[in-house]
């Protein structure tokens, strides 16, 4: 009786110090998941305004404008390579009469450039926003696709691309612009580096096919 007795004493106990190292673990988990997340910067581009989740101690964040577009590129400070790119497109077609001459509406086009030895990719979006005097919304999306930027044998298959409202409905101030697309390529080196060590695939034909994703988001105003 005695042994069972201590049994079901050290049962509870037991238990009760595995769900406290749950609870720290728990903790520590959670812990290094707030420390994990860099802090988000708001940057304006031309008209719209694109979130950059790099910290300014490690990222050199430079923005560049020229008659055509507005451009920031985000460079790490240790290796000096640039691991963003995103714009916006000065250029816009007014797609409704205006009322008075500070309102109505007009195209916006912003891009996010993927970049991985001599592929270069850029994912558009194109939107419909709404001004007038100060106040500014994104009133739908016109379109969003895929395109190459930089020269050379190879191409992009598979594309998706979309662009929604983080709301959930148009028009809305802030919309996330995501892409999935794959390179198909009959290079097998990028900078004498091979590419199986990139992350590329041996497909059919003996081409090299690698997957890649974009996603950013965007806002009207602060």
């Amino acid at each position: 009786m005695k042994k069972m007795f201590k049994s079901k004493k050290v049962l509870p106990a037991v238990l009760m110090s595995f769900v406290v190292f749950l609870a720290c673990f728990s903790g520590i988990l959670g812990e290094q998941a707030k420390a994990s997340k860099a802090p988000t910067q708001h940057i304006q581009l031309n008209t719209l305004y694109v979130d950059l989740p790099y910290s300014s101690d490690k990222y050199d964040i430079q923005r560049s404008e020229n008659a055509k577009e507005v451009e920031i590129n985000v460079t790490e400070k240790e290796s000096g390579n640039v691991v963003y790119t995103v714009g916006e497109l000065k250029e816009s077609k007014t797609i409704k009469p205006q009322d008075i001459t500070t309102n109505g509406y007009e195209t916006r086009t912003v891009y996010q450039d993927y970049k991985d030895g001599f592929v270069t990719a850029r994912l558009y979006s194109v939107m419909s926003v709404y001004s007038s005097g100060s106040f500014g919304e994104i009133s739908n999306v016109l379109e969003t696709y895929w395109a190459p930027v930089s020269d050379g044998s190879w191409s992009l298959e598979n594309t998706h691309a979309n662009t929604i409202s983080t709301t959930g409905k148009f028009p809305t101030q802030r919309v996330q612009i995501t892409g999935t697309a794959v390179v198909d390529t009959v290079e097998t080196q990028s900078g004498g580096v091979s590419l199986a060590v990139l992350g590329y695939n041996l497909g059919v034909n003996n081409h090299m096919r690698k997957a890649i994703s974009q996603g950013f988001t965007f806002s009207y105003g602060r």
